[in-house]
């Protein structure tokens, strides 16, 4: 199995001439689950229009994700649900983060820490791409785990 990559219609760079194609990569995520549960979102941001906005843009470059806000705000809300289920709670966070943890709070497992684990489902719920613990979370400072999704 693998994630097709889509073709944004639209270039969006400074040089972008007259309805040339977009030469970054796009996915077809459809939905973002936390735990498990589903995100409540705003789904046609997942998808690419026909002015070339909205969609789903990966990139090897960016070190962190980098989602439209109301995503990012659904998205942050379940995370942070999630940590408030096993009694942990945000500290004050640390640029360019926005929810933050003490690390003597959070257990630390051999794939890192024990945080929520995030799947971005795909064409279907059994196709996603899991993000795991050490994945999902910066460790900036010895005592302090950031979200980086």
């Amino acid at each position: 199995m693998y994630t097709p990559l889509l073709l944004n219609p639209v270039g969006n760079t400074v040089i972008t001439y007259n309805r040339e194609p977009s030469d970054e990569d796009f996915i077809g995520l459809t939905s973002i689950n936390v735990n498990g549960k589903g995100v409540e979102l705003n789904g046609t941001l997942l998808t690419i229009d026909h002015n070339g906005f909205g969609g789903t843009k990966i990139s090897t470059v960016t070190p962190y994700t980098i989602l439209e806000t109301s995503i990012y705000m659904a998205f942050i809300e379940a995370f942070v649900n999630e940590f408030a289920a096993l009694n942990l709670n945000v500290t004050n966070p640390k640029k360019p983060f926005s929810v933050c943890y003490q690390a003597a709070d959070i257990l630390t497992t051999r794939v890192g820490p024990a945080v929520p684990i995030v799947d971005l489902v795909m064409q279907s719920d059994d196709v996603f791409w899991r993000i795991f613990e050490s994945n999902s979370m910066v460790r900036i400072t010895r005592m302090m785990w950031m979200c980086g999704v």
